[in-house]
């Protein structure tokens, strides 16, 4: 290697390089030649020379020294995960045996089981977390050990993850052992043990960790909640100081604010006021209803309609909790049904969300476009409807409001629709001239959060929200808003199935997968079901009709009880005097505000082939993350990146010339292409 070639060298690392280049094998013997190479490695890696890097790894053979192979191996992955080759990276730490060292051998099973778990190949993960022993390195262990609790409880499994947090002792990380602590009791408290449970939660002292304190007593007072302790759930919650942890501070206040509002005594509902405003950075638009609601609690004239409001908003978040997808995280299934979504989109969309250049402009962001675009004039409207029992056939468009403006983006549990391909994602306005983007559900806001509804901004302030946390441990709370470059980009956010009625009758239907996508996923596969061999295909989608057909009679109960309240908020409102006009008019704003959340999700059964989940920002056109393009397209921008968080791309029958580039473009990504099934002759 001619190292004048290499630009930047200190006089350090100079000197450094030619004095390793003088070691030989000949003279200096194999040991000491294998470790020259290693450290030459190493140094062009720090240099950012990893071609050169992976040369020197190579020269390497195991009868040298098989440590420093392993050594060698190890950052031969780390090398190739810079550069996004996971495979090879999950290749080259296979190579590692535990003869070679079991301590490296410990690290590079801890770095696969890590890839393969975010590849969703969670058996394999397991499997290689599994081989790391106690006696091999106790840290090392431990963390072996966490993510197999982390797994297991994903699956829903907490009998085997709860053993897995048994066996984690205090090493050189103590949060490591008190998460692991946390989540034991979390196991505990959910097989309904809470008096272990609570044992478990207590033991955790501010001393040790003041933001596990604070998780852990968090924990303590919601499972006093139900067991119906609520003296003991508020001491808990007051045990949560703003110094351990602001964030778990806030959600604790809420939880105060929540037993004062709904205690009937006007003496509380000012201090409910004070502690609501505490927890405004957690829930932003739940205070500033429940704010509001206090004003008419503390009013005699309108106390009636308080308590009717505070019914309907507690309705309306309960509603919108169910439709929320969780993609399987309550589940025990390795691949639950609702695991992924499609966005269909043109070839021009998704060059942009997927190329790179050499001044950064690409790729785009991921968009979240004006609810004025869609091809339904009955956007928001229908909710009302319903609660109104006004049937009508024909719909205009809702009034336009500044204020509370709606950015969606919508995606399908149907990857490969011939009627979505014909009506989106047109190049040119030809038919079925788009794709199917099909994202994990790591796009998307975790079902785990702890914290309001992200999604809505009705003060005009930038919001915040949580990100996931292992195993229910709370949820650590940052910006939704996010600068980029200059850009200010709204974090993930969740996905929520729509709602499809007829305004006509009583239909109502859930968005869902169809019977053919189960079909087309497991094919010719069969599954012993009581002994007997059965239509694999036929079994899942059983199952799942059976689990969506409860989720539905769920929602009937919910969207009943809410058009019931709301017509004892209308019958409440007639007794208000008729010069109180200033007051009826609030009370007809905090009903729309009350209702926001749920507004966008009902579709009109017309629509309801598209199976339709909803991405839904609400903010006004004044907060600086709203963007405007060519002087008619309205957006906000979204921080999950495509390319990384795709699963698979779907090619609809009349973009099948872009297969070549679309490969090139995820040529570093484990992302799939496959040509659309469907047949269709373009006209």
């Amino acid at each position: 290697m001619n190292i004048d070639y290499l630009k930047d060298l200190d006089d350090d690392t100079r000197k450094e390089i030619e004095a390793l280049q003088k070691i030989t094998r000949e003279e200096n013997g194999d040991e000491i030649f294998a470790q020259r190479n290693y450290n030459l490695g190493i140094t062009l890696m720090r240099l950012n020379h990893n071609d050169l890097a992976l040369s020197y790894f190579d020269k390497i053979k195991i009868i040298d020294d098989k440590l420093i192979l392993s050594k060698s191996f190890l950052h031969t992955g780390f090398i190739y995960e810079t550069i996004g080759e996971l495979d090879k990276a999950i290749k080259y730490w296979g190579m590692i045996k535990k003869e070679y060292g079991v301590v490296i051998y410990s690290v590079a099973q801890l770095y696969v089981g890590y890839y393969y778990s975010i590849s969703d190949k969670v058996e394999l993960a397991i499997n290689a977390w599994n081989t790391i022993k106690k006696d091999y390195n106790l840290d090392l262990y431990n963390q072996a050990q966490f993510n197999l609790g982390v797994a297991y409880g994903n699956k829903g499994d907490h009998k085997s993850s709860k053993n897995f947090w048994i066996n984690i002792e205090r090493g050189e990380s103590i949060d490591l052992y008190i998460s692991a602590q946390f989540n034991l009791g979390y196991d505990y408290d959910i097989e309904g043990n809470y008096e272990k449970a609570l044992e478990i939660w207590d033991s955790i002292l501010s001393a040790d960790s003041p933001k596990f304190y604070a998780r852990a007593q968090y924990n303590i007072g919601k499972t006093y909640e139900n067991i119906k302790d609520y003296e003991s759930a508020m001491k808990a919650f007051e045990n949560v100081k703003l110094t351990d942890d602001p964030e778990i501070y806030a959600v604790a206040q809420y939880q105060i604010g929540l037993f004062l509002i709904h205690s009937d005594i006007s003496e509380n509902f000012n201090e409910a006021k004070q502690v609501f405003t505490n927890a405004q950075s957690a829930y932003p638009y739940e205070v500033y209803c429940y704010d509001k609601i206090c004003e008419l609690l503390l009013k005699p004239e309108t106390k009636n309609v308080g308590k009717q409001a505070l019914l309907l908003l507690e309705g309306t978040l309960k509603t919108v909790s169910i439709l929320k997808l969780d993609f399987g995280q309550a589940s025990n299934e390795i691949k639950p049904a609702e695991r992924k979504l499609a966005h269909y989109t043109s070839t021009y969309i998704t060059n942009l969300l997927l190329e790179t250049d050499k001044d950064n402009s690409l790729p785009s962001f991921f968009r979240l476009n004006t609810i004025n675009n869609v091809n339904d004039p009955s956007e928001g409207r229908l909710l009302v409807n319903y609660l109104k029992d006004i049937q009508v056939k024909y719909f205009y468009a809702p009034d336009f409001d500044k204020n509370l403006h709606a950015f969606i983006s919508c995606f399908t549990f149907n990857h490969d629709s011939l009627n979505q391909f014909r009506l989106y994602g047109k190049e040119s306005d030809k038919e079925a001239s788009g794709v199917s983007l099909v994202f994990k559900k790591e796009f998307f806001q975790s079902n785990n959060s702890i914290g309001g509804l992200s999604f809505l901004s009705l003060d005009n302030s930038i919001q915040k929200s949580y990100k996931e946390f292992p195993v229910q441990s709370i949820n650590k709370q940052s910006n939704i808003n996010q600068k980029h470059d200059s850009k200010i980009i709204v974090k993930n956010q969740p996905v929520m199935r729509c709602v499809y009625i007829d305004p006509t009758s009583n239909y109502i239907q859930l968005a869902q997968r169809n019977r053919l996508t189960f079909f087309r996923e497991f094919i010719n596969e069969v599954v012993e079901v009581e002994g007997e061999k059965t239509s694999k295909a036929e079994h899942e989608w059983n199952r799942y009709k059976k689990y969506i057909d409860e989720k539905t009679e769920i929602f009937n109960d919910a969207f009943i009880s809410l058009k019931g309240t709301y017509k004892l908020i209308i019958e409440e409102k007639i007794k208000i005097k008729k010069d109180s006009t200033e007051v009826l008019e609030n009370i007809a704003v905090l009903l729309d505000e009350i209702l926001l959340p749920l507004k966008y999700l009902i579709k009109h059964s017309a629509f309801q082939e598209e199976q339709e989940c909803r991405m839904v920002y609400v903010t006004s056109l004044n907060a600086p993350e709203v963007k405007m393009e060519h002087k008619r397209f309205l957006f906000v921008e979204y921080e999950a990146g495509v390319k990384q968080n795709l699963n698979k791309i779907y090619i609809a029958p009349a973009a099948t010339e872009y297969q070549l580039y679309l490969a090139w473009l995820l040529r570093n990504s484990d992302a799939k292409i496959e040509l659309s099934n469907n047949p269709y002759r373009q006209t």
